[in-house]
């Protein structure tokens, strides 16, 4: 979006290449990842500012769209057109390949489970900010989607644009040069503000493989930022990451498409893998205090039917007849790293994973791991007799510290994942009945 409001600017003497394309994204990758590096009250305020200038910026543009353009499509062709060029039979098959930027989009809708663990009451408010976001996202996108293809006018062209951005396109075919910048710069920081969170999130799961011992040099990763209470090493690994993967697109297209598919298939397949077990195992799923009641079986096996369906669409090549330049290698770099990751647990994370932590402990800047569930009714064996005696419940970094004045080291109990999910009522009370206190002050042995 930057770039093409660049070359618009310039009035189109200027076009982005692939090389500055990626590089911009580098520069964008840091800003994200210190921004990420502040404290998550900083975090907080950024998202609540998103809120409003996203929905702003989408109502103004749609609205400037319908009333400035004279020459809308008619509904007829909103609706029932279809230039399939695909190559596939019947024509509407090539429709479900248009699927991808949609769960590519709503792929990320659980972000806010990632930072579960610095949210107040998180129980209700994490599902109900997933399911309020998705179905805004669902709503909001069509209708925003609608008033894209009123106000095109002939896709080739916009496919041909020199700025490499369809919508900025739009904006500058209906409104002109200006109107067309001002729209795709607030389009642009709209974006950036919505990386930011999603850096966030994909952090904090870095930060819970480091936290379970599952990556390379994990005591490095699972350290926490004294001053901001954040994983800063963990956000930068991620931050890292992110480079370095967006940097195959410079040497090819076809690939970068290909890890994009897979990783919205293994987005929504990692939601699904507990939907399946609530399913499998009904009695051993503990209903919390969100729930949809009788409609929960029915959307959960039509989420199960439907992203085994998009599996599938996303597989496939989206052209045919199929050659080495437009070929959907998706397929081989799903089972590349399928491979790689049943190798990686088989010869090191087997010896040592027993499974997610669910409470940890912060001592000046270390996570210092429990790999047991401590039960509510052994705070008090811990030390921590004033601390409200709730399982899971959050716990804040500052009113711990205040109760624990008389130590040298700042302690943190954070519920991690539901203990109990898979397990039944008498092992939960057995495994209780058998757990050790928790361990205090800073002579605890940090996990490996």
């Amino acid at each position: 979006m930057l770039l093409s409001s660049i070359s618009i600017a310039t009035g189109f003497q200027y076009r982005p290449t692939q090389v500055q394309t990626i590089g911009v994204m580098a520069v964008l990758c840091v800003a994200h990842g210190l921004a990420n590096s502040m404290s998550t009250r900083w975090l907080n305020k950024i998202s609540g500012t998103y809120a409003i200038v996203h929905i702003s910026i989408l109502l103004g543009a749609a609205l400037a769209l319908l009333a400035v353009d004279r020459n809308k499509h008619t509904p007829e062709y909103v609706f029932t057109h279809l230039e399939p060029q695909s190559g596939w039979s019947p024509p509407g098959f090539s429709f479900w390949f248009g699927c991808l930027s949609v769960s590519w989009i709503i792929a990320n809708c659980d972000g806010v489970g990632h930072i579960a663990e610095e949210t107040k009451n998180p129980s209700k408010v994490v599902p109900f900010a997933i399911t309020s976001s998705a179905v805004f996202t669902y709503v909001v996108g069509f209708l925003y989607n609608i008033v894209l293809v009123f106000c095109m006018g002939d896709p080739r062209e916009l496919l041909d644009s020199p700025t490499g951005m369809p919508v900025t396109q739009i904006f500058y075919n209906v409104m002109g040069p200006a109107p067309a910048v001002l729209l795709s710069m607030a389009g642009f920081i709209v974006m950036n503000i919505v990386c930011i969170p999603s850096m966030h999130a994909g952090s904090r799961t870095v930060w819970a493989f480091a936290r379970d011992e599952l990556l390379p040099l994990s005591r490095v990763w699972f350290r926490m930022n004294s001053r901001t209470g954040t994983p800063v090493p963990a956000v930068w690994l991620y931050v890292a990451l992110c480079i370095t993967v967006n940097l195959i697109g410079l040497g090819s297209d076809i690939l970068m498409a290909a890890i994009f598919n897979v990783c919205v298939v293994a987005l929504n397949w990692s939601y699904c893998i507990p939907i399946l077990c609530k399913l499998i195992y009904p009695t051993r799923f503990e209903k919390g205090s969100w729930s949809l009641g009788p409609f929960g079986v029915v959307i959960n096996i039509y989420s199960i039917i439907w992203n085994a369906f998009l599996s599938v669409i996303f597989m496939l090549p989206t052209v045919r007849p199929v050659t080495t330049d437009n070929m959907n290698y998706a397929s081989v770099v799903l089972v590349v790293t399928l491979l790689f990751s049943v190798l990686y647990w088989y010869l090191q994370g087997k010896q040592y994973y027993t499974g997610p932590r669910t409470y940890a402990r912060v001592s000046d800047g270390d996570v210092l791991g429990v790999d047991e569930v401590v039960p509510s009714h052994d705070l008090e064996k811990a030390g921590h007799e004033d601390l409200p005696a709730k399982q899971g419940v959050q716990i804040d970094v500052e009113e711990v510290e205040a109760n624990n004045s008389e130590t040298s080291s700042t302690v943190a109990i954070v519920d991690m994942k539901a203990h109990s999910y898979l397990r039944g009522p008498e092992e939960v009370k057995e495994s209780n009945d058998s757990q050790e206190s928790l361990p205090t002050g800073p002579t605890a042995t940090p996990h490996r």
